[in-house]
C-alpha cells in the first residue's frame, strides 16, 4: 500500500516539473519589454545677428543679416525675429552701437528708418541736409538712390552787362545769343551724398515704387555748401550728375564753368550782319549812330 502511494506521489510530482519546464521553454524566447521614453523637442525661433562685424554708425544692408536659433524659451530680450517684414524694416537702419561678427541685432541697438532724429543721426557730425527739387530728365531718370554721390550744377542765362560787371566775358561774347545774353552750366558742388529721395531713406527695389515726375533730393551738405544750394536754385535750373563708385569719395574738384560758345560755335560769333550805320547829326547835338 505505501509502496502505491510513493509511486503516485513521484508520479505528481514529475508532471508539476514536466510543466514548470514546459513554461520556462515557452518564454525563454521572449524579449524584456524596456520603457521608452521619448524626450520632447523644444521648438525653435529665428532671430538675426551681423553677418560680420559692424561699427557704430555703419547702414545696414540686407546682406548684413543672417539668422540664428535660439529655443523658444531662451529667445534674449530684444531680439528681432528673422520674418521679411523685420528685414525690410532694418534694411538702412543706422547702428547705435557697435555689433561683433553674430552678434545680436535688437531693437535697441537699431535706429530705423523714419524713427524720430533718423536723418540727424545718419549726417556727419557737423553736416546739414538740405533738398533739391528735380524732374525725371535733371534727376537722372529717377534712378539716383539714397547713398549716391553726386555733383550739384546750374544752368542759368547770364546778361553781357552782368558778365562784364563781374570781369569775365574777356574777348568778346563767345557765349552770346541775338539777345545780348550768356548761356552758363556751372558745378556749383561736387561729391554731395544723396541721404533720400523724396521720403525714402533706403534703396527701394523698383523704380515705380517711387513714382515718376518731380522729386526732392536731400543732399549731406556742410552750412556754407547749403548756402550755395539755396543760391543755385536761384539762379537757374539744378542737374545732378552721379558719381562712378571709384569716384564717390574722391575729394571734390575745383568749380566748372561751360559758356554756350563753348558748346555751340554759332553762339560763339554770333549772326553774320549786313547791317548799315547811319550818323545823323542834330544842330548841335551830339552825334548819334543809327543802324539799320
Amino acid at each position: 500500500m505505501i509502496g502505491r502511494i510513493l509511486l503516485i506521489v513521484v508520479a505528481v510530482s514529475g508532471l508539476i516539473g514536466v510543466v514548470i519546464l514546459g513554461r520556462l521553454a515557452l518564454h525563454s524566447g521572449e524579449k524584456p519589454v524596456v520603457a521608452q521614453v521619448t524626450e520632447k523637442k523644444v521648438p525653435t525661433v529665428g532671430v538675426l545677428v551681423a553677418r560680420k562685424a559692424e561699427p557704430a554708425g555703419a547702414l545696414l544692408q540686407s546682406g548684413d543679416l543672417q539668422t540664428k536659433d535660439f529655443p523658444a524659451n531662451l529667445v534674449p530680450p530684444g531680439a528681432i525675429h528673422d520674418v521679411p517684414s523685420e528685414r525690410a524694416a532694418l534694411t538702412g537702419g543706422l547702428l547705435r552701437v557697435p555689433v561683433p561678427e553674430g552678434g545680436l541685432l535688437t531693437n535697441e541697438a537699431v535706429l530705423r528708418v523714419g524713427d524720430h532724429g533718423f536723418l540727424a543721426a545718419v549726417l556727419k557730425p557737423g553736416d546739414s541736409a538740405v533738398s533739391v527739387g528735380v524732374d525725371s530728365v535733371s534727376g537722372v531718370a529717377d534712378l539716383i538712390e539714397p547713398g549716391d554721390y553726386v555733383d550739384l550744377i546750374v544752368t542759368h542765362d547770364v546778361a553781357t552787362a552782368d558778365v562784364a560787371n563781374s570781369g569775365g566775358g574777356a574777348g568778346g561774347n563767345p557765349g552770346g545769343d541775338a539777345g545780348g545774353g550768356r548761356i552758363a552750366a556751372e558745378t556749383v558742388l561736387s561729391a554731395l551724398r544723396v541721404v533720400a529721395i523724396d521720403r525714402e531713406m533706403q534703396h527701394t527695389s523698383t523704380v515705380d515704387s517711387r513714382g515718376v515726375g518731380n522729386r526732392t533730393v536731400t543732399l549731406e551738405v556742410t552750412p556754407a555748401q547749403a548756402e550755395a544750394v539755396a543760391v543755385a536754385g536761384r539762379l537757374g535750373r539744378l542737374t545732378l550728375a552721379v558719381r562712378s563708385l571709384d569716384q564717390a569719395g574722391v575729394a571734390a574738384f575745383a568749380p566748372h564753368t561751360t559758356w554756350g560758345g563753348d558748346v555751340s560755335p554759332a553762339l560763339a560769333h554770333g549772326p553774320e550782319s549786313d547791317a548799315e550805320t547811319v550818323h545823323l547829326y542834330n544842330g548841335t547835338a551830339d552825334l548819334k549812330d543809327v543802324h539799320f
